[in-house]
């Protein structure tokens, strides 16, 4: 039993961190790596003008008013991976000591690695700040419960812009959102440099099949009834024919609007809603 204590006791000192699991929180990097030949040769003809970090979130915990939201399973031991999750974040960004004050504690932070980034010869590099959306239900309604954490867009907006010289910032936007392209619009004239999803995070699928329950013999026989032939009107509303009963019973459970029309004489034509259909307004051809 001693050895075996001993033994396991030598493994952990073995595989322990040379630099430890805390973050020990440098202004900047340490001599010997700062000038270290790979960190130089990185910079060789590079502006440092043009340079920008482009992918550093920005957290906090919604005490200075940022409209920051934490999962509240993140401060609980019973759900210890997400307990493990905030204080890995909270050390991460040098604010596990800073009770009342995160979130300008965790600027402050960004700021004092920017400087120590740019040192005396590495003036003008700049940090870009990522916004971070809430999961989403599909009918378009926030998930607060599978949020692990949400920055809002006017807050990063508003950071960057109160330190324009140290940051750019990145909106998200979730896709499900009923008013998606008004928040893209706003971010874009806001300034927004891009968009920012992260789909395991947000509940947003990259590509959802819907089953509609035939086999494929029986598919290809059907296929004339133009089950699957819809006009999409908006995000998760669709013209089809009422007749089909189970594919549209399908795609409402999926959350999808079926606006359902008769079609008897349309159907004779061997067409569904989307081959019926034609713009009625588009932009001029060039001249």
């Amino acid at each position: 039993m001693g050895v075996a204590a001993a033994a396991g006791g030598f493994a952990a000192w073995r595989f322990w961190p040379e630099q430890g699991f805390w973050n020990p929180c440098y202004a900047r990097l340490p001599r010997r790596l700062a000038e270290h030949e790979l960190v130089r040769s990185a910079w060789d003809g590079l502006d440092p003008a043009k340079v920008w970090d482009s992918h550093a979130h920005l957290i906090g915990n919604g005490d200075a008013g940022s409209g920051i939201y934490v999962n509240p399973q993140t401060d609980s031991l019973l759900s210890p991976g997400q307990y493990a999750r905030r204080l890995f974040f909270l050390n991460a960004g040098c604010v596990n000591d800073a009770s009342g004050s995160v979130d300008n504690a965790y600027v402050d932070r960004m700021r004092n690695l920017i400087d120590g980034m740019r040192g005396d010869k590495r003036q003008g590099i700049k940090v870009v700040l990522f916004a971070f959306e809430r999961a989403h239900h599909a009918g378009g309604e926030p998930d607060l419960e599978h949020t692990i954490f949400y920055v809002p867009n006017d807050y990063a907006r508003d950071v960057a812009k109160k330190y324009a010289e140290d940051f750019e910032w990145v909106a998200s936007i979730h896709p499900y959102r009923e008013d998606c392209v008004k928040a893209l619009e706003e971010a874009k004239r806001d300034g927004a440099r891009a968009v920012k999803w992260l789909p395991s995070a947000m509940g947003i699928d990259r590509l959802r099949v819907i089953d509609t329950g035939l086999d494929p013999v029986t598919a290809e026989r059907e296929q004339w009834d133009d089950g699957n032939n819809t006009l999409a009107l908006a995000p998760r509303v669709a013209v089809a024919y009422e007749r089909n009963d189970e594919t549209n019973s399908r795609l409402e459970d999926a959350g999808i609007e079926v606006v359902r029309i008769a079609g008897s004489e349309l159907g004779s034509g061997r067409g569904g809603p989307r081959c019926m259909s034609c713009p009625v307004s588009r932009a001029p051809l060039p001249q």
